[in-house]
């Protein structure tokens, strides 16, 4: 008969998987909130012209991929 496999190894230290995450500098942060804010102004007059709003939110992802 086999021995049961061993327990894994829980990590000894402070950080958990979650503090791991991504962190993004404030100068991105700055440049995305800005990039969203300016996108929602011009997003709020494009409403009624769905083929502009389709533009300005390509451009806004492009925008926020780049930044």
């Amino acid at each position: 008969m086999n021995p049961p496999p061993p327990e894994p190894s829980k990590p000894t230290s402070a950080e958990t998987p979650s503090s791991n995450a991504l962190k993004f500098s404030k100068r991105q942060l700055v440049f995305a909130f800005g990039i969203a804010g300016v996108s929602d102004v011009v997003g709020a007059f494009t409403t009624p012209l769905p083929p502009i709003a389709w533009g300005v939110d390509f451009v806004t992802a492009l925008l926020l991929f780049l930044c």
